[in-house]
């Protein structure tokens, strides 16, 4: 049977399906609506101009507290949600695959308690994303002078790996979802004009490059992400000190790319001169439906 959670920002869950006293029933707003723009050319004839407009949808469902003490533990549940900051929906179809949404709370209609003494609520959620695989493929790259690069990696039915050298890192991630996906790589360790491109393995496109002048060193993390809502390079420090690299940044491409969903791409670490830290690379897959 299909499950439902809430996740906040720091990673903590409140169970929807009953194991918190908390029952979630009648979901709506889990399909799919498009609202593509057409150019009428006569005759019966339409051709899409923009094929990528979708209007933002809801979600909504009854959160149902049962006996014993149903108006403490609405209380703890609003508090709760109250306090999250980023909200995230968790929806768990089938299996033990999960699909995240970011929402906002639109409503939660807060009324008596029913005849058996239950508390239910009706609520509805903004959704500021599409779906989303939260367990993205994970790799860890190992650059080595030698003959050989060590990889740590999960979901490997969705990943092959780049020749080793002494200079470059690469794997090849292959296309998933509905929408073109984004990437999280954290590079660990001294480079030197580190520059992250993402090439099509068909076509030979360059889909982005993020070339970075200046040098990290031991201690340093340089993190790229192209999410969506959450675009950034950045250098933390051993200390914890985060430096926006924005400034240092080409932007004869386009740093910020995304995965197409059409052929298998190669995401590289390159630099000016021989490195040996490593990187863990996260992809994220986006659904219009799951």
């Amino acid at each position: 049977m299909r499950k439902f959670y809430l996740e906040n920002a720091a990673g903590d869950r409140i169970d929807l399906n009953g194991a918190s006293r908390i029952h979630l029933t009648d979901p709506a707003g889990l399909g799919l609506t498009l609202t593509p723009a057409y150019a009428d050319l006569k005759n019966g004839f339409f051709r899409a101009v923009s094929a990528d407009s979708e209007p933002q949808s809801s979600f909504t469902a009854t959160l149902t507290f049962p006996k014993p003490a149903p108006y403490p533990r609405w209380k703890t549940f609003v508090d709760w949600c109250s306090r999250s900051g980023h909200l995230y929906l968790v929806y768990r179809p089938y299996e033990d695959i999960e699909y995240y949404r970011e929402v906002e709370i639109s409503y939660f209609s807060k009324g008596e308690l029913s005849r058996n003494g239950w508390l239910e609520i009706p609520a509805s959620f903004f959704c500021l994303t599409p779906w989303y695989r939260k367990d993205p493929t994970t790799l860890e790259m190992l650059n080595s002078e030698g003959s050989a690069i060590r990889y740590s990696y999960r979901y490997t039915s969705q990943l092959i790996y780049g020749a080793d050298s002494a200079a470059v890192l690469a794997g090849t991630v292959y296309p998933g979802g509905h929408l073109p996906g984004s990437v999280r790589l954290r590079y660990f360790g001294e480079i030197l004009n580190p520059k992250i491109r993402l090439t099509g393995n068909v076509s030979g496109k360059t889909y982005g490059l993020c070339s970075v002048e200046g040098a990290l060193v031991s201690g340093d993390t340089l993190e790229l992400s192209t999410l969506y809502l959450d675009s950034h390079i950045r250098r933390i420090a051993a200390d914890g000190t985060v430096t926006d690299l924005l400034d240092a940044v080409s932007l004869a491409s386009e740093p910020f790319f995304h995965v197409p969903t059409d052929e298998p791409s190669t995401l590289s670490v390159e630099a000016d001169a021989v490195f040996t830290g490593s990187a863990e690379l996260e992809v994220f897959y986006y659904f219009r439906s799951v």
